[in-house]
């Protein structure tokens, strides 16, 4: 397992492909970046990068561990790529720009990349034997992509239990609750204490006392003009 199982030309075309791929990346961000399609170019040119990043890294490096480390990432990268369909998708998306016909061009020049790029990272996933040799290595590192979003589980519905009846306890206490409550008017405040009746009794004398007198002096003036 080393870099020497990828021929040069192979990393040298994707590079020359990547770097069409970037230019309409680049071009093309801030006039597509809400379509639906642009998910899966930006997609297909993380990976492609992440792919190339490693590759160039090995031949700076000195250390052998280091090499075959970027150069399992690689590999795992671009079988990422193909199990999850990327390429499959990106297919679809780019040929739905030319059904359009606004961006017939685009459209073209962007499903010819693809093509060939899904032809050099499949080169590139096979290139330490397949994937029966890669599972066996004790030192194979797991790639998290970020776009991962796991695998979708069936949960069984959960059967709700019946409440159980109120006692006749209960129901007693909230009715007698129930019975105390006051209920105010609109203007009325709410915090308003009630007045005893006593005190509407003591109001009641006072009005009729007063009337009383009232009455006195009127039967008193008609004596006198009477």
């Amino acid at each position: 397992m080393s870099l020497s199982s990828i021929s040069p030309a192979t990393i040298d075309r994707l590079e020359s492909e990547f770097g069409i791929l970037h230019l309409l990346y680049h071009r093309n961000r801030n006039q597509h970046r809400v379509a639906v399609w642009w998910l899966s170019l930006d997609m297909l040119h993380r990976n492609v990068r992440k792919i190339l990043s490693n590759l160039r890294e090995i031949e700076t490096t000195k250390k052998i561990l280091q090499k075959e480390r970027l150069f399992r990432k690689a590999v795992l990268i671009a079988r990422q790529m193909i199990r999850k369909k990327l390429f499959k998708r990106a297919s679809y998306d780019f040929n739905s720009i030319i059904a359009l016909g606004q961006f017939v061009t685009l459209g073209m020049v962007l499903v010819a990349n693809t093509s060939v790029i899904y032809k050099l990272v499949v080169e590139i996933s096979e290139a330490d034997g397949g994937d029966k040799k890669l599972s066996q290595s004790k030192t194979v590192e797991r790639v998290i992509d970020p776009d991962d979003l796991g695998e979708e589980i069936e949960v069984a519905p959960v059967a709700l239990q019946p409440l159980p009846p109120a006692s006749k306890d209960l129901l007693d206490i909230f009715s007698e609750k129930k019975s105390k409550i006051k209920y105010h008017s609109r203007n009325e405040k709410p915090n308003k204490v009630v007045k005893d009746s006593g005190e509407k009794k003591k109001k009641k004398d006072k009005k009729e006392k007063k009337d009383k007198k009232e009455k006195k002096k009127r039967s008193a003036m008609d004596d006198i003009f009477g």
